[in-house]
């Protein structure tokens, strides 16, 4: 019998690593599993394992981009997604305001908010700085191989009784991510979602995208372990998705999906561009 199992990482969504291991009765360690005979789901972990599992959901290459987020918004503008206009060095920056930003980070941190040449000057050096992009409507669309999952909208919360932050809109400044019908959104943005987790080699994750005042559509990052509200649906939704793959009944993996994702990696770029260019255009 194969073995099933999911790894986590250490730190804000361990939690979720967990509640999904209970909930699949997924077991969280590779020591004692039969060679090569397993089934191993990486929530965002690129631990090594001794013996490479029979099929993994989002390998540790992958993961290793993904959490670069720097190298990450190279890769998927390589293939022609619209992404920020990066600065890595900072003399360059043209155009103000920028974001500096870290190349590891999560839940907001490793932001700073630059309005000027002068203030620029005096905050110190990120990894690399952002243009800052003026959002209308900012959505998380959480993708499975190559299908949507579900699609939560950022929106205002009600409830919040300090000063709004609309610079970084997360849950410390007044925000907070709410369900879509996933068939209520338009089809570019769940296109170029799915682009932009193709683009990264990952089986799953969670895309951040906006569109702007102008019009555009934007990638900010993609998340490869996305905090899950323990009761919500869309926590439902991942379970079902992985319990689908892990007992062999999953139908949204296509075989074009699957023919580039088994192709070298040098390979895989190429035919990318080429997919990317159909869903996106």
């Amino acid at each position: 019998m194969t073995d099933k199992i999911i790894l986590w990482k250490d730190g804000k969504t361990r939690a979720t690593g967990q509640l999904l291991a209970q909930s699949l009765d997924l077991r969280t360690s590779v020591r004692e599993s039969k060679r090569n005979d397993y089934k191993l789901i990486r929530w965002g972990c690129t631990d090594a394992v001794r013996f490479a599992p029979s099929e993994c959901l989002n390998s540790k290459e992958a993961l290793v981009n993904s959490i670069n987020k720097k190298k990450a918004l190279v890769l998927m503008k390589d293939v022609g997604i619209l992404t920020p206009t990066m600065f890595t060095d900072k003399t360059a920056i043209n155009t103000f305001p920028v974001v500096g930003r870290t190349t590891h980070h999560q839940s907001g941190t490793g932001f700073k908010f630059i309005s000027s040449r002068s203030e620029l000057a005096s905050c110190g050096t990120f990894d690399y700085y952002l243009q800052f992009i003026q959002v209308k409507n900012e959505y998380r669309v959480h993708i499975f191989k190559d299908g949507v999952l579900a699609i939560s909208r950022k929106r205002e919360s009600t409830d919040y009784t300090g000063e709004r932050n609309y610079i970084c809109r997360n849950l410390d400044g007044g925000w907070y991510y709410s369900l879509c019908e996933t068939g209520q959104v338009a089809q570019d943005i769940k296109d170029a979602s799915i682009a932009a987790v193709t683009a990264l080699g990952l089986d799953f994750g969670a895309v951040d995208i906006a569109r702007s005042e102008d019009g555009k559509l934007y990638i900010f990052e993609v998340n490869s372990a996305p905090g899950l509200d323990p009761n919500g649906t869309i926590k439902d939704k991942y379970v079902e998705a992985f319990n689908a793959w892990l007992t062999g009944t999953s139908t949204t993996n296509t075989p074009l999906f699957d023919q580039i994702k088994a192709k070298p990696l040098a390979e895989q770029h190429s035919l990318l561009q080429i997919l990317l260019k159909h869903l996106l255009h």
